[in-house]
């Protein structure tokens, strides 16, 4: 009975102070919720009072750039109108002058066209006679040609006839080079195919050997990107738990 009434007792104390120790942190967490809810509140006023003021630089800052621009406008409207009045003088003191100059070319083509027909009419005069004396000086060079052509072409019969016994002949020395050559070249051409043949059979062996040494050094940069890969991953994980064991103590 004693010991259950010491138990009991003990029992009382530690509840009141589990009471006291529980009602005393609610206390100070209700404290420290006022106090957040006031630094809140202050900001809140704070940012109010900063974004009232920026709104009214913005608009002042608006308003100034809406003057600018006004002013800038009636300038160009202005500038714009006066260059449209100069451009308009100027296109009216150049028809002005075109058509002056379209009168003194008309009044100069029509004494030009009665110059070129007085001219056309003498020039046709001096054609008629000198087609007379062409016609008659042509008619004698074309008997002195006919005579010329009919010696000529009996020269040409004879060199004709002389050139053909020398084609036959260079045909021959022709047909026996070109046999030569047609043999030198088969053979020039066995010879070719043949060294082209080895330099494939090279070039293939080559290629055979430098496709397995890319596929070997891909191999082993596959074997070093996967065993970086898994070490990149065995350090994040440390990291990991090493970010959690601090966040676990920090709380």
């Amino acid at each position: 009975a004693a010991a259950a009434s010491s138990a009991a007792c003990a029992l009382a104390a530690a509840a009141a102070l589990a009471s006291a120790a529980f009602f005393c942190a609610a206390a100070s967490l209700a404290a420290l919720a006022s106090s957040a809810a006031r630094a809140l509140a202050s900001a809140a006023a704070a940012l109010s009072a900063a974004a009232c003021c920026a709104a009214a630089s913005f608009a002042a800052l608006a308003s100034a750039a809406a003057a600018s621009f006004a002013s800038a406008s009636a300038a160009f409207f202005a500038a714009a109108s006066s260059v449209a009045r100069c451009f308009a003088a100027a296109a009216s003191s150049a028809a002005r002058a075109f058509a002056s100059a379209a009168a003194a070319l008309s009044a100069a083509a029509c004494c030009a066209a009665a110059s070129f027909a007085a001219l056309a009419s003498a020039a046709a005069a001096s054609f008629a006679s000198a087609s007379a004396a062409f016609f008659a000086a042509a008619s004698s060079v074309a008997r002195c040609f006919a005579a010329a052509a009919s010696s000529a072409a009996r020269a040409f019969a004879s060199a004709a006839a002389a050139l053909s016994a020398a084609a036959c002949c260079a045909a021959a020395s022709f047909a026996a080079l070109a046999s030569a050559a047609a043999a030198s070249f088969a053979s020039a051409s066995a010879a070719f195919f043949a060294a082209a043949s080895s330099v494939a059979r090279c070039f293939a062996a080559a290629a055979s050997s430098a496709a397995c040494a890319l596929a070997a050094a891909a191999a082993l940069a596959s074997a070093a990107f996967f065993c970086a890969a898994a070490s990149l991953a065995a350090l994040a994980s440390s990291a990991a738990r090493a970010l959690a064991s601090a966040a676990a103590a920090l709380s």
